[in-house]
């Protein structure tokens, strides 16, 4: 079995040229696939995760702090290793492709992650040994026997350790994953799948680590949110499309929320926006990459929509001016109403004079002149007014045009481009 050096496509024995590239075949790799090989195998040698079995909370309570530290450090040491391996491997496949160890590359990755993110899971979920030494301690808090803050503090700092143990597993679980590419991982449905499958195990997980927090009525601090599970995040979403990781982080971070202060709660809103936008952006370039004939013709849709937004902008802005200026012309109207109204009070006082009658029929003639003054003023106002409210009408069927050919332009953006 052989494979072309430049698009990996496999070739029958006696094949000189790439049927699929036509690139020539030349015997000259079989020294660089067994050193590909043999690091792979050295790869697979490696087991990163611990047994929950072994590492429980009441290990972590009776053994030191430094043995405990020890492991953790060998651990990290370890993965270093690894991910070292992982990227020595993935450069010679760039060099001298090779399906077959990238499959094998990316499956054991994966297959170990995961294991890694089921092991913490189920040791952030397991209150075996906490709760029973909780619940013995109790006793003896009301017997008086020992101090409640000193066997809180001690309970505290214990599980504080095995916390950072069963982290640390998270952690590492993300950094192996890292290591592979995300173009890769992308173009291939089946490690998408399996990328997916560790994307909802680290949900579980998470979910599993801040309940352990709430459950022993704690929180966790903004820290650790923001910087060491986000890192996490980051890494474990790697590779993943948008929808879905739109999906599955509301999920996540939903979990993350409770007892939070609400400027922490912003801040992690906040992050979740800017690294969904980015993801989409980045989705958005790639596929126009990858789909060169149709970046033209969005670019001119783009120009085209953005001239109509502008046209839009101005219409609305026209049309909110106009509707003020009749609303003030209303506003006229109704003074000049008034005016009439308090004139009309004026006269019916005027007639009802016993004394100064000439007088009286003198002002009512001046009021009843400034009536007419005012109704003319009235009559102005309403031809301005209805004048004013036919363009209003025009104006509204240009803005439901430009709207209409705002839509068919998104429309079409929309057929040709599925981020949009």
């Amino acid at each position: 079995m052989k494979f072309c050096s430049k698009c990996g496509n496999q070739l029958q024995d006696d094949m000189a040229f790439c049927p699929k590239c036509g690139a020539q075949f030349f015997d000259n790799t079989t020294t660089e696939v067994s050193e590909v090989e043999e690091k792979l195998s050295k790869l697979k040698s490696y087991s990163l995760g611990v047994d929950p079995d072994v590492i429980t909370w009441d290990y972590c309570r009776n053994v030191s702090g430094t043995e405990l530290g020890q492991m953790m450090v060998h651990q990290d040491k370890f993965r270093e290793e690894m991910t070292e391996l992982i990227s020595q491997i993935l450069d010679e496949l760039d060099e001298h492709p090779n399906p077959i160890v990238e499959h094998e590359l990316y499956m054991f990755v994966f297959n170990m992650a995961i294991e890694m993110i089921k092991s913490s899971t189920k040791m952030f979920s397991d209150y075996s040994g906490f709760q029973e030494l909780f619940n013995q301690g109790h006793i003896l808090c009301q017997k008086g026997l020992i101090s409640p803050q000193n066997f809180l503090n001690d309970m505290i700092q214990t599980d504080s350790v095995y916390k950072q143990v069963t982290g640390l597993q998270m952690l590492q679980a993300s950094m192996l994953k890292a290591a592979l590419h995300s173009s890769t991982i992308k173009q291939s449905q089946e490690y998408t799948t399996k990328a997916k499958i560790l994307a909802e195990n680290y949900m579980n997980c998470f979910k599993a680590d801040m309940r352990r927090y709430t459950d022993h009525y704690a929180h966790p601090s903004e820290q650790y949110l923001l910087n060491s599970q986000w890192d996490i995040y980051k890494n474990i979403m790697a590779g993943l499309d948008y929808e879905y990781v739109k999906w599955i982080e509301k999920s996540i971070w939903e979990s993350a929320k409770k007892d939070q202060s609400q400027s922490t709660i912003d801040s992690i809103n906040r992050k979740r926006k800017a690294f969904l936008e980015e993801l989409k952006k980045q989705e958005i370039k790639d596929y126009l990459m990858n789909n060169p004939e149709i970046k033209e013709e969005l670019e001119n849709l783009y120009s085209e929509l953005d001239i109509v937004k502008k046209q839009l902008k101005k219409a609305e802005d026209d049309e909110k001016e106009l509707k003020n200026r009749i609303d003030s012309f209303s506003d006229a109207v109704k003074k000049h109403e008034e005016n009439i109204s308090s004139n009309c009070q004026k006269i019916e006082r005027l007639k009802k004079r016993i004394f100064g009658k000439q007088n009286a029929e003198s002002a009512r003639d001046e009021l009843e002149k400034e009536n007419e003054e005012e109704r003319n003023k009235i009559d102005e106002i309403e031809a301005k007014k209805s004048a004013m409210q036919e363009k209003l009408y025009d104006m509204i069927d240009d803005l439901t045009e430009l709207k209409a050919q705002k839509n068919t332009i998104i429309n079409k953006i929309k057929e040709i481009n599925p981020y949009y």
